[in-house]
């Protein structure tokens, strides 16, 4: 069974929109706030999908924040 043409025409618009509104971003530079803290200098995140890396990003206090997923 094919979806109504309004369910399409709406979700042309909405994905549209969502196009038009985030655009603009695509000419920003990248911020590098905090990734050397929890990205790139990170031994948890660096060694890839773990267990380990897991339950440590579940569970840490990193940065002042508590992690919870």
């Amino acid at each position: 069974m094919k979806p109504p043409l309004p369910t399409i025409a709406i979700s042309i618009g909405l994905f549209l929109t969502t196009l038009l509104v985030y655009a603009p971003v695509y000419g920003f530079g990248f911020v590098n706030l905090d990734d050397p803290d929890y990205v790139t200098n990170n031994p948890h995140v660096r060694q890839g999908l773990t267990k380990e890396g897991i339950a440590w990003a579940a569970t840490t206090i990193a940065q002042g924040t508590k992690r919870r997923h």
